[in-house]
């Protein structure tokens, strides 16, 4: 954390540090978006995430890890159902 980041924390203000995104893929969308990394194993999905209201299963998205909760970006829905 750097000394902007912790005067943030002291003053009631939280950072967010996010990862690097990745391209993954939302694999289940009850009780939040659910998604994998297209290169991982599905049985392991990162979530649940904020995100669209939109997204369904199948989308591919850009996924967003931050300190607080994983985020993802909408960037190509599904045509015709997964």
């Amino acid at each position: 954390m750097t000394r902007d980041g912790f005067r943030q924390f002291l003053n009631g203000r939280p950072t967010v540090e996010a990862a690097e995104a990745v391209t993954a893929k939302v694999i289940r969308v009850d009780g939040g978006i659910h998604a994998v990394a297209l290169d991982d194993d599905e049985r392991h999905p990162i979530g649940p995430c904020r995100g669209p209201a939109e997204v369904q299963v199948g989308d591919i998205v850009l996924l967003i890890e931050t300190n607080e909760l994983p985020w993802v970006a909408q960037v190509d829905a599904q045509v015709g159902g997964a």
